[in-house]
Formats: structure tokens, C-alpha cells, sequence
């Protein structure tokens, strides 16, 4: 499903939606979405779904999941996993280094339909929008 793609159609035998299954595909399709935005803001990598994490919070520079071995940074004075209750992030894990790096996501329901937004910040390089 691609942004902006319509979401299927979900009854059961009675000919309605179920809620509960409708509210997993809205959030579903919601991170999918932001997942193929963050790939285009990073169009110069060669990154893959598998490289991105969407997370809850906005730590500035990073998000630590608390593993051990979690190659993102986490800011100071944010805890172990600990998130705010702010927009969701993006995080991607880079192939040419051992740190990840967030980018900013905005992420929209509109009836059958999500779309998402990514700015990500690289470098030297600038601001460049998906």
C-alpha cells in the first residue's frame, strides 16, 4: 500500500466494520506510510524498511530502545526508553555508520486514506522533504 493508498474494506458476517480490526489497519497503513516517506527523505542511502523504526516521542537526537547494543544515541537527560508524548519519529539505522539518526514524521487519517510527511536533516546537505 503506497501513501495515500485506500485502506480495504473490513466487515464481518453482519456487513460492519469491526473497530478493533479497522483500528490496526488505520495504524497499520499510518506507519507504512511513514516507513516510505522516511526512504525518500533518505533517497541518497540505500536503506530498507528493516532499517526504519517509527517510535512514539521526540528525543532530538536519537531514541535508545534499551538494548544494549542499540546503535542510536539517546539525548541526555532522556531515560532508558522512556518517550514522550509527542509526534512519532523516525528512526534509521544507518549502513555507513554504527549511530542512527531521527527524522521528524507527521503522520494523517483522512477517512480510507493515510498519508505521512518525513523531514530529515542531513548534514552539510541541508533540509530535504519526503
Amino acid at each position: 500500500m503506497a501513501e495515500g493508498d485506500s485502506l480495504p474494506e473490513q466487515h464481518d458476517a453482519g456487513g460492519y466494520r469491526d473497530p478493533a480490526m479497522w483500528k490496526a489497519a488505520e495504524f497499520m497503513a499510518g506507519r507504512f506510510a511513514a516507513k516510505e516517506a522516511a526512504i525518500k527523505a533518505h533517497h541518497q542511502l540505500k536503506i530498507t524498511f528493516q532499517d526504519i523504526e517509527i517510535v512514539s516521542g521526540t528525543p532530538a537526537r536519537g531514541f535508545k530502545d534499551g538494548a544494549e547494543d542499540s546503535p542510536v544515541q539517546t539525548e541526555p537527560g532522556v531515560g532508558e526508553g522512556s518517550l514522550s508524548s509527542g509526534p512519532p519519529t523516525a528512526i534509521v539505522r544507518l549502513p555507513t555508520s554504527s549511530q542512527g539518526q531521527s527524522a521528524l514524521l507527521s503522520i494523517s487519517h483522512d477517512g480510507e486514506y493515510a498519508s505521512a510527511v518525513c523531514l530529515a536533516v542531513h548534514g552539510d546537505q541541508g533540509i530535504f522533504n519526503a
